[in-house]
């Protein structure tokens, strides 16, 4: 079986309750497909490699 990993950003402004739904959905539509999630890494807010939008950081998520 292949192993694949999701990277996402969730905006800075996002209130944390709203990023936990965010990352169950997301969750919930990867298991939907029929694969399983081994890891979720909530890496926390960093700072961007460059801007994007008006946005200079963001909460990184990892499902692996």
């Amino acid at each position: 079986m292949r192993v694949y990993e999701v990277l996402f950003i969730i905006a800075p402004n996002t209130e944390e309750g709203d990023i936990e739904t965010l990352i169950t959905q997301l969750s919930d539509v990867i298991t939907n497909q029929g694969a399983s999630i081994a890891k979720t890494d909530r890496m926390g807010r960093r700072r961007l490699a460059y801007p994007i939008g008006k946005f200079t950081e963001g909460h990184y998520v990892v499902l692996t």
